[in-house]
């Protein structure tokens, strides 16, 4: 009950912003994810009275992967209704974090680790199957599976992955969306060859501290491995479409 309200009041206020200043936010609501029933009645509330249609979600909820059975009927409750949805890492509770507690590498290699862990559960999950135009995003470029996709479709093709997948586990990365804030021209290059310009939107990390040195709109302008169009996609019009603000 203290999360619902704790979502309503958030999002009341997300929307409030959004009312006075139009042109310059698009609301992002949040959810009671540890209560299937509750969150899914915040997303019926938020998307029809406030008109919110993107909710940000943690990596996991308490512990429990995107597809476990109490969580999977949110996310699916949340492609119902047409919103999309922004996955950033949990702070708490992070896979792995008993071995990362030196060196900053809870953050710089715990962090991408929950990304692609909370993406490919989405996708073992079946979500995508059920909801083909789903808007489902990552922050950090969706962690480390645009480069790691590989040993995913070697266990799906070898049948050990246990899973009912309609394609290879890489079709369903080219369906997603991605910020582009991996810190490295390399990365970002594989990661468009890997999905598509028309996949990645600008990040920044703002109001923290992990934004691209120089900023990421101008580190996006520089790259010369990126076309004129694939810049104006990534700076505008991919966010457009995924918050569903285009036209």
């Amino acid at each position: 009950a203290a999360g619902a309200a704790f979502a309503r009041d958030v999002n009341d206020e997300a929307a409030d912003l959004a009312r006075n200043h139009p042109t310059a936010i698009t609301p992002m609501g949040v959810l009671p994810l540890q209560d299937r029933d509750l969150a899914i009645k915040e997303i019926d509330r938020a998307v029809r009275d406030l008109g919110i249609g993107t909710f940000s979600i943690g990596t996991h909820v308490e512990g429990r992967n995107l597809d476990h059975p109490d969580i999977a009927p949110i996310l699916d409750a949340a492609c119902e209704a047409g919103a999309s949805l922004m996955i950033h890492a949990s702070y708490f509770n992070r896979a792995g974090e008993d071995r990362m507690t030196g060196y900053d590498f809870g953050n710089s290699i715990g962090v991408p680790l929950e990304d692609g862990l909370a993406m490919m559960s989405i996708v073992y999950s079946g979500l995508l199957d059920r909801y083909p135009e789903a808007r489902i995003g990552s922050c950090h470029g969706g962690g480390w599976v645009a480069y790691g996709i590989g040993r995913l479709w070697l266990r799906y093709t070898q049948g050990r992955d246990g899973g009912h997948l309609e394609a290879s586990p890489a079709e369903y990365l080219r369906r997603m969306y991605y910020d582009c804030l991996l810190h490295d021209d390399l990365s970002l290059e594989t990661l468009v060859r890997r999905v598509g310009a028309s996949q990645v939107m600008i990040g920044t990390d703002h109001p923290y501290k992990g934004d691209q040195p120089g900023g990421s709109v101008a580190w996006i302008r520089q790259l010369e491995f990126l076309s004129e169009d694939d810049k104006t996609a990534i700076l505008e019009s991919n966010a457009e479409t995924f918050l569903g603000t285009a036209g």
